[in-house]
């Protein structure tokens, strides 16, 4: 399943790196991953980062946003 956001912002979930057609499809070159699940990359593909949060109340993600916000922010300037 994958959701646009914004122009240059989607929200998918786990399956969609690994379906490079619907990537190609949508202009899609920078992919966040919020999760703590390693999943299929292909660098050739795009950028790629992963932040390793994982569904606790505990998790303090504040610390690790500044990576997707730098990914989302070079992604939109393209």
């Amino acid at each position: 399943n994958l959701t646009r956001v914004l122009d240059h912002l989607y929200i998918g979930s786990e399956e969609i790196p690994s379906q490079t057609s619907l990537l190609r499809s949508q202009n899609i070159t920078h992919i966040v991953n919020a999760s703590c699940h390693t999943y299929y990359e292909q660098p050739e593909q795009g950028r790629y980062v992963r932040l390793d949060l994982r569904d606790e109340v505990e998790e303090q993600i504040g610390p690790k946003l500044g990576q997707a916000f730098a990914l989302i922010e070079d992604a939109r300037q393209r």
